[in-house]
C-alpha cells in the first residue's frame, strides 16, 4: 500500500523558483533545507 508521494523538480535557480512559487503562483513555504538552499517543501495537503 503506498502512503505518500512527492514531486521533485530540478531547477537551475532555486531562488527564483522559490519566488516564482510564493508570489506568483501563491504557495507557502513550509521549509528550506541548506546554507545555500537546496531542498524546498511546499505545504503538505492530505487527500481524502
Amino acid at each position: 500500500m503506498m502512503v505518500g508521494a512527492a514531486m521533485v523538480f530540478v531547477v537551475s535557480d532555486i531562488a527564483d523558483s522559490i519566488a516564482h512559487y510564493r508570489d506568483v503562483l501563491g504557495f507557502a513555504v513550509t521549509f528550506q533545507y541548506g546554507g545555500p538552499t537546496f531542498y524546498v517543501g511546499p505545504p503538505v495537503q492530505q487527500s481524502a
